[in-house]
């Protein structure tokens, strides 16, 4: 059974490309982690705007910084069975 790729977004791909993705965002200060609905902040920004964007944008509840993490995470489906897929951000 020939492997099938899987697309993951990065930084610079629109919030519209990746809607059915989880924002994953980290701040090590407050040791908190924020889930976002890629699809909800597509809705409430726009989606042709970047996950980069979106993520420098963004702040820590607790401490007011920026983020020190994020990711991506989404469900890889195989058959009945799925797997979630990671995809760190680079933030620099």
């Amino acid at each position: 059974m020939p492997h099938e790729t899987f697309w993951q977004p990065d930084r610079n791909a629109t919030l519209g490309a990746a809607r059915n993705w989880l924002l994953l965002i980290g701040c090590w200060k407050s040791v908190r982690v924020t889930t976002y609905r890629v699809t909800e902040l597509a809705d409430q920004y726009g989606s042709r705007v970047s996950i980069g964007d979106i993520i420098r944008r963004m702040r820590c509840r607790g401490c007011s910084g920026p983020p020190t993490s994020a990711e991506l995470v989404t469900e890889e489906k195989q058959g009945r069975s799925a797997r979630h897929k990671r995809v760190p951000i680079r933030l620099s």
